[in-house]
């Protein structure tokens, strides 16, 4: 029997997951239905739901009440059997990823807009060290490419948090902070450009520390997820392993790796002065093996 599901699925005429079993979909549309009670424009919610609806609004966050509820009231209560199994499908996804620590879902497509420069004001970014700037930078980057690559990072990570008439969580529309250690003081910023992602390393810690070790493994780990979400979606782009210094805006005139390696240094066209190559990309890349480029 689950050979002959395997073959079925392949070929289209069904959805079927392995590791879902008690959830066989023989109409693609039902599936796009009961996402469509969650992931929507449109959503008619009650007074005794404003509470739990403000949450999702405001921080993308979802509780457990209000999911039953969008299933009740825009689809009638028709997925409610299947909903465990369902929103196991929407996190395989990366539509839904489960906070451990509060209970609710987060969806990524629903986290909310703030300017890069006031994130970065909130988290007192100018009062930490930094390292420069590991950037991918694509030749086409699809928007969803950053909420398969920030659920990951929600799995591996504990969110930062900033002050906003309470603490919340720092996820926000192309911009995620996460606590690398348990103190809080280290800290790894990830964003989005059109065309980039790219992420910098934070310590607010008094003590002097290497990069290094925790830079080096986090690129690798990275390259490698970002390679496994390309073969999972069957996508055709490619990018390259760029870096940009540490003050700098990493969505412009980011410097190929392959060129920092020629050269002992190179000149920075934002800042106009001269930098050291491997102060740039060190220490992204202090234990790094192996570098692949796509072409």
């Amino acid at each position: 029997m689950l050979l002959f599901l395997r073959v079925q699925h392949e070929m289209g005429n069904i959805i079927f997951f392995e590791d879902i079993q008690d959830l066989i979909i023989l109409n693609p549309q039902w599936l796009v239905d009961a996402f469509r009670c969650l992931a929507s424009n449109k959503y008619d919610v009650k007074p005794q739901q404003l509470k739990d609806w403000t949450q999702f609004v405001q921080y993308g966050q979802l509780s457990n009440k209000l999911i039953t509820e969008l299933f009740k009231s825009k689809c009638g209560g028709q997925f409610l059997e299947q909903r465990g199994d369902l929103l196991k499908v929407m996190e395989k996804f990366d539509i839904l990823v489960k906070n451990e620590d509060t209970g609710l879902f987060i969806m990524p497509s629903k986290m909310p807009f703030s300017s890069f420069e006031n994130i970065c004001y909130k988290l007192g970014v100018l009062n930490c060290k930094r390292t420069s700037w590991l950037c991918l930078k694509f030749e086409f980057l699809p928007p969803a490419f950053f909420n398969h690559l920030s659920v990951w990072f929600i799995k591996k990570y504990k969110p930062s948090k900033v002050q906003n008439e309470g603490q919340i969580n720092a996820f926000y529309r192309g911009i995620c902070i996460f606590d690398v250690n348990s103190s809080g003081c280290e800290k790894l910023l990830v964003a989005m450009s059109t065309d980039t992602i790219a992420l910098q390393f934070l310590s607010f810690s008094t003590e002097e520390k290497e990069f290094g070790s925790n830079c080096s493994t986090i690129y690798k780990e990275l390259i490698t997820k970002v390679e496994a979400i390309i073969q999972r979606y069957n996508l055709t782009i490619t990018f390259d392993v760029c870096f940009k210094c540490s003050e700098g805006d990493f969505y412009k005139d980011a410097t190929p790796y392959k060129d920092l390696q020629k050269n002992g240094e190179f000149y920075c066209l934002q800042h106009q002065q001269a930098h050291k190559s491997e102060e740039v990309y060190l220490p992204w890349m202090k234990n790094a093996v192996e570098v692949r480029f796509w072409e």
